[in-house]
């Protein structure tokens, strides 16, 4: 039986310099540095795109590397977004409207003291939307935003 042999390839110091130097890069260039198999999948596809358009490596090196698909590399340098943020503009309310409900639950909690209920949430959030909403809204919302203590 043959078994491919896995190289490890040194860490490209010059991807930290080039993060480090981008003003508008959300990704840490400390993080290079780390143990990339304990970065999170998305945190790690995002190093692996900035390496390949940097120049500081190929598409298939950086995609070894980073520990991530080729394919998912290649999509994002041609521009395709992630499945969630592909799918926002599909949703009922818009980003800063969820913001808004996510602080009202956060305030109400701190209010009372105990959890909201999956059903209060989703009437405050037809409020907000101006018409009913399906009955799995507030657990796929709850799903989005898992810093919030809801009741189920």
């Amino acid at each position: 039986m043959h078994t491919r042999a896995r190289t490890r390839l040194n860490a490209p110091t010059a991807v930290v310099t080039a993060l480090n130097e981008h003003p508008d890069s959300t990704i840490d260039a400390d993080d290079a540095d780390d143990d990339i198999g304990e970065l999170p999948q998305e945190k790690r596809i995002q190093l692996a795109v900035a390496a390949a358009q940097g120049k500081l490596m190929s598409e298939r090196k950086a995609a070894i590397y980073y520990r991530v698909s080729r394919t998912t590399v290649q999509r994002r340098i041609d521009g395709i977004l992630a499945r969630k943020d592909a799918h926002i503009h599909e949703r009922r309310l818009t980003p800063a409207q969820e913001d808004i409900l996510a602080e009202w639950i956060k305030k109400s909690l701190g209010k009372r003291g105990i959890p909201l209920s999956l059903p209060t949430i989703g009437t405050y959030a037809a409020e907000i939307y101006g018409a009913p909403l399906g009955v799995t809204w507030p657990t796929r919302f709850k799903k989005r935003r898992p810093d919030l203590k809801v009741k189920v």
